[in-house]
């Protein structure tokens, strides 16, 4: 809150975060060229690909969100005009 009341983005660790979601990417992707999904069934097969959906759709949030955030914030009320 403090940064955006200053005008700043929040201190956060975004590499971590594209850090765990590319990593889970990845995962998925061995997967699929080890053919582990194979045997499971179609909702199991679904819920995976549901989950890399969801984290990559989290992260554009989180983006989109930050990014309105910074919009918003400005100079403190009080301040020179």
């Amino acid at each position: 809150a403090e940064a955006l009341a200053a005008g700043r983005r929040p201190a956060g660790d975004d590499a971590a975060l594209l850090a765990a979601i590319a990593g889970y990417r990845d995962a998925i992707d061995g997967m699929r060229q080890r053919q582990v999904t194979r045997t499971l069934s179609t909702d199991g097969v679904g819920r995976i690909f549901w989950l890399a959906f969801s984290l990559e759709q989290l992260r554009r949030n989180l983006d989109d969100l930050a990014e309105r955030a910074a919009d918003f914030s400005g100079p403190a009320a009080g301040g020179d005009a």
